[in-house]
């Protein structure tokens, strides 16, 4: 996860797509939030929770060589993090995810 402590609101995400294999491969990349980096409980008050519109364009198998870049405005908790969800048939994805704040101040 990526500490966003004493930073703005908005959060930068480039995803690096090098290769997509498989069958109709596809690859959807979102940002999550949390109060504590280590909720790995879903019923825990500061469990991992979606960022409301922070989703990247569709990765597909036609996508390879490309990066997907992102600016979100709207981050509330300290904690973010990527997930990406792959589907199709035996889908393979080579992807590198960088996540970056700005310090709300000096």
């Amino acid at each position: 996860s990526h500490d966003c402590q004493d930073c703005g609101p908005d959060v930068y995400v480039i995803a690096s797509l090098g290769a997509a294999t498989g069958t109709s491969p596809t690859c959807d990349v979102k940002l999550q939030e949390s109060r504590n980096e280590n909720s790995a409980d879903p019923e825990a008050a500061d469990a991992w929770s979606d960022i409301t519109g922070a989703t990247l364009t569709q990765m597909t198998g036609t996508s390879d060589n490309t990066l997907f870049t992102g600016q979100f405005h709207n981050r509330k908790e300290r904690y973010v993090r990527a997930v990406a969800t792959i589907a199709g048939t035996s889908p393979s994805f080579l992807l590198g995810i960088v996540l970056m704040s700005r310090k709300a101040s000096w």
